[in-house]
C-alpha cells in the first residue's frame, strides 16, 4: 500500500500535476484520489496508469 502513495505522491511533484489533474486523466474523481493516498487501494486497471504515468516521469 505505501507504494501506491509514494507513486502518487512522486507523480504530483515530479510531474508537476495536481489531484484534480490526476484524477482527471485516470477517469476517476480527485476523491479518489485522496482514497488512495490513505488507504484504499484501486482496481488493477488504474494502478496499471498509474505506473504507466509513473514510469514516464523525469529522473
Amino acid at each position: 500500500m505505501a507504494e501506491i502513495k509514494k507513486m502518487i505522491n512522486a507523480i504530483l511533484t515530479k510531474g508537476n500535476m495536481n489531484q484534480k489533474e490526476l484524477a482527471a486523466k485516470l477517469k476517476v474523481s480527485p476523491a479518489q484520489i485522496t482514497r488512495w493516498r490513505d488507504d484504499a487501494e484501486p482496481r488493477l486497471k488504474n494502478y496499471q496508469e498509474l505506473e504507466k504515468i509513473y514510469n514516464d516521469l523525469p529522473a
